[in-house]
């Protein structure tokens, strides 16, 4: 796998706005920063139709989304950063994810061998032998 995900949020919060960046790489959280603004994000009818349907990279809603976030980001203060290692990761794997393992089975009417995997890469292996197997 080489999933990569971006995800930015912002949060109007006591006059301000919080803006939280995390990147993730194979489902694996790897940073977050969090920023406190006085600036907004940029207000969705700003976005106009032709920039959304161009083919124009350059010009696409996208880029506008992400040069003004840039520009909130660059003049607010940082609150928090953080590195996530893969022991982290993976020892809130129990607490995080196997609920939704758990969950999953159950509605599917499967049962999986728990005792098998313990971190989110154990469950991977587990699983693609599991479907091979069916």
């Amino acid at each position: 796998m080489n999933n990569t995900r971006l995800t930015i949020t912002c949060e109007e919060k006591d006059g301000g706005y919080n803006v939280d960046i995390t990147y993730e790489k194979d489902y694996r959280t790897k940073f977050r920063e969090a920023f406190v603004s006085v600036d907004a994000p940029m207000p969705i009818r700003l976005i106009e139709e032709k920039e959304i349907n161009g083919e124009s990279a350059e010009k696409s809603a996208s880029v506008k989304i992400l040069k003004h976030i840039n520009e909130v980001v660059g003049k607010s203060m940082k609150t928090e950063n953080r590195i996530f290692t893969d022991k982290e990761i993976d020892s809130l794997f129990e607490f995080k994810e196997l609920y939704t393992i758990q969950r999953f089975a159950e509605i599917a009417g499967v049962k999986f061998a728990e005792s098998k995997f313990k971190n989110r890469k154990e469950f991977q292996e587990y699983f693609k032998k599991w479907i091979k197997s069916l």
